[in-house]
């Protein structure tokens, strides 16, 4: 328990940012290999992680994500008005902050209207909230579920109304889905394991050139090792598979980096990016524990 704390203290991240990846969704889906331009501010007190994109104009890309406070250690759900060609953050404005950290702002696209679902894991749980894009003000609809999942992804894009998330610890290798009929009422849970811990998710469902795919975290050495893209399909039961396609990793050389979350809308795709602490000392403690890894199978 001790190496494993000094392990995370030298290995964790330093500050978390948003990064644009240089290549098309298509383009990375192939594989190909890329570059990230940052997103400008000048803030010192905080850091943004969990991008979703929210909206985008040719002068601007809105996004909602996770405003994370360095002094009071607690996250809120900001909307970020980000200037499209420089990349610069034009205006940030807090949409929902509540008594405890918020994080992951799942959007949800529903009859012409946004709403979102932020991870909350040491509150009331999953709550959906309807966003008002005119006054950039959230109003609870309904609690989803009470389980405490994180990253959690609420869709229909599989036919039926399904939630899918995972339990600490982050590199918990089962991902559970909650699928509900029109009432709202819970018809089936399943769950799935991945062997190599990619069951986190990492963003919500896309489609491309006709397919559907989820973005997985890797989790395996340390938390946003990377980003494992898996195409899903679904069996006549009901049961989904998922087939990986490819993996996505930080273009930083040198050090251990974090990519954590990939989304994308209407032709931008975001993710976000942090380094260590500690960079020489964690390059060496992940090659140790890529060692042992070996040795213990």
């Amino acid at each position: 328990m001790l190496l494993e704390r000094i392990y995370n203290h030298v290995v964790r991240e330093k500050q978390w940012n948003i990064g644009f990846p240089d290549k098309s969704l298509e383009e990375l889906v192939h594989g190909a290999s890329f570059s990230v331009r940052m997103l400008r501010h000048s803030y010192t007190d905080r850091w943004f992680a969990d991008p979703f994109v929210l909206e985008v104009t040719d002068e601007e890309i809105l996004l909602l994500a996770e405003d994370y406070d360095i002094h009071l250690r607690r996250g809120r759900i900001s909307l970020l008005t980000v200037e499209r060609n420089t990349l610069e953050l034009k205006k940030l404005t807090p949409v929902l902050d509540v008594a405890r950290h918020l994080s992951f702002p799942c959007i949800v696209r529903r009859n012409d209207k946004v709403y979102i679902m932020p991870e909350n894991l040491f509150g009331e749980g999953l709550t959906l909230y309807e966003f008002d894009q005119k006054t950039y003000s959230c109003r609870k609809e309904k609690v989803v579920s009470t389980q405490p999942l994180a990253d959690a992804v609420l869709t229909d894009v599989l036919g039926e109304e399904m939630l899918l998330g995972t339990y600490l610890p982050y590199d918990n290798p089962v991902l559970h889905t909650f699928v509900y009929n029109a009432q709202g009422e819970e018809v089936r849970h399943e769950s799935y394991v991945f062997a190599d811990k990619t069951a986190r998710n990492a963003g919500a469902f896309f489609e491309c050139d006709g397919k559907l795919y989820r973005p997985a975290q890797d989790g395996k050495l340390y938390y946003g090792q990377g980003i494992v893209i898996q195409q899903v399909t679904k069996d006549e039961t009901g049961r989904l598979a998922f087939h990986e396609v490819c993996r996505l990793s930080s273009p930083t050389t040198g050090q251990p980096s974090r990519i954590h979350t990939l989304n994308s809308y209407k032709g931008v795709t975001v993710v976000d990016m942090a380094t260590c602490q500690h960079p020489h000392i964690a390059r060496m403690a992940v090659q140790l524990k890529k060692h042992f890894c070996v040795i213990k199978r």
